[in-house]
């Protein structure tokens, strides 16, 4: 039995969630930021710096938003954290 193997038979279901998650919100992620990009740039042959650093910042702005919300959505245990993210509470 491989090493890996041995890892994921050792993990606790809280583990094997957040792994999940991080696999689900990174995908949901790429997906969302690539798509995006594309939209944004199709049949556009000559972008400024500034529209080419817009399209970046919103495209960071969506993949960030897609983080928090998949985290929010598939692992309760982070919501407090979340929440206090934006609510900015100690």
């Amino acid at each position: 039995m491989s090493k890996l193997t041995r890892k994921f038979k050792n993990m606790t279901p809280e583990q094997l969630n957040n792994l999940l998650t991080i696999l689900l919100a990174t995908a949901l992620g790429s997906l969302a930021t690539t798509a995006f990009m594309t939209w944004a740039t199709d049949g556009v042959h000559q972008m400024g710096w500034v529209e080419r650093m817009a399209v970046t910042l919103i495209a960071t702005a969506i993949y960030a938003a897609i983080i928090v919300l998949t985290f929010y959505i598939f692992s309760p245990q982070s919501r407090p954290a979340l929440k206090r993210i934006f609510t900015r509470q100690n």
